[in-house]
């Protein structure tokens, strides 16, 4: 017999949103099943990834289907209690994302460039939210053109700085 869980994804768990997106349709429940499985042998699923690691501005809420069976391992032998069953795989998740996507090396940039770059972030933002009033939809105004600016900064780096 199979359950269906309710989880959100938070801003602060980006590759969790992205390893999702990157999966086709109606794949999320099986690869979290078989990443369980693994778990539950003290290991940590192989599966090939490849996507990209995006900011995220709000929650993401999806539903997955287990076996009652499957859970009910999972849940004695990590202590999973009511309420944190979803955080347990979700750390799960996190391990097989950190153990299967290959992470390109990261270069340094130029100061010069950094310093321009945010220059030209602080004076987009300045120009697009400067007129709405306090409160959170300047907030979130702001965050969108903070992340706009962040993607713009990434296409403009030059190619011997990737």
């Amino acid at each position: 017999m199979k359950k269906k869980y309710h989880v959100v994804l938070t801003k602060n768990e980006p590759e969790i949103i992205a390893f999702k997106k990157s999966l086709p349709y109606g794949h999320l429940s099986q690869t979290v099943e078989l990443i369980m499985t693994e778990s539950l042998k003290n290991q940590v699923a192989e599966i090939p990834m490849d996507f990209k690691i995006r900011p995220v501005i709000e929650d993401v809420h999806t539903k997955i289907t287990l076996p009652e069976e499957l859970v009910q391992k999972f849940s004695k032998k990590f202590g999973c209690k009511k309420g944190n069953f979803t955080s347990v795989i979700k750390i799960e998740v996190k391990k097989c994302i950190q153990k299967n996507l290959n992470f390109k090396p990261t270069s340094r940039l130029e100061a010069e460039f950094v310093k321009s770059a945010y220059n030209n972030v602080f004076i987009r933002v300045y120009k697009n939210c400067d007129g709405l009033p306090e409160g959170r939809e300047k907030n979130k105004a702001i965050e969108k053109e903070l992340i706009k600016s962040f993607y713009q900064m990434l296409s403009e780096i030059k190619p011997e700085a990737n």
